[in-house]
Parts: structure tokens; C-alpha cells; sequence
């Protein structure tokens, strides 16, 4: 059961992608949001959607790792992450994570 909640968690955290089409994510985005708001309203945390294995701080700490990567890949056009996500990526897979 934690399994497709972590695969969100690491989409979010590594890449800043929201990879959630059913909704069923803790991390949310309201799309009507537009750029200019995209650090202050564009993403949220749904409690509704947090599993009990996650505790209020964490997912604090995983909605702000997300949007700040979400943030420096499209409001500042940086896409050095892209060549460093990777290794990033193998290394919390390996870590189970």
C-alpha cells in the first residue's frame, strides 16, 4: 500500500513533478493558479490524502523539497537538475525510497 505513495513522494522530491492523475497524492495543485503564484498557492497539502505513515512535519518537508525544485526548474530555467536527477533518483531507489 505504501509502495505508489512513495513512487509520488520520490517523483515530487527528486524532479518536482506531480505525477498523480487519480488525485490520490497528499501533495496537491490547484492548476488554476497561475505562474506569478506558483510558489505561494499553486501547491498544497491535501490531509485528507496523507496516509497515517507520514506525519504532519514530513509532509511539510516533502511539499517544500518538491516545490522548490518544481520552482527552480520552471520560474528560473534551470535545468541542471536534469543531468544530476539520475543518479539522484537510483540512489533513493536503491535506498528503497
Amino acid at each position: 500500500a505504501a509502495e505508489p505513495c512513495l513512487r509520488m513522494v520520490r517523483a515530487w522530491v527528486v524532479a518536482g513533478e506531480l505525477e498523480d492523475p487519480r488525485g490520490e497524492f497528499f501533495v496537491a495543485s490547484d492548476p488554476a493558479v497561475g505562474e506569478e503564484d506558483l510558489w505561494r498557492a499553486r501547491y498544497f497539502i491535501n490531509d485528507e490524502m496523507r496516509p497515517p505513515f507520514i506525519s504532519e512535519a514530513t509532509a511539510a518537508d516533502v511539499l517544500r523539497v518538491g516545490k522548490s525544485i518544481n520552482f527552480l526548474r520552471r520560474r528560473c530555467d534551470d535545468e541542471s537538475w536534469e543531468r544530476e536527477r539520475a543518479p539522484v533518483a537510483a540512489a533513493a531507489a536503491a535506498a528503497g525510497g
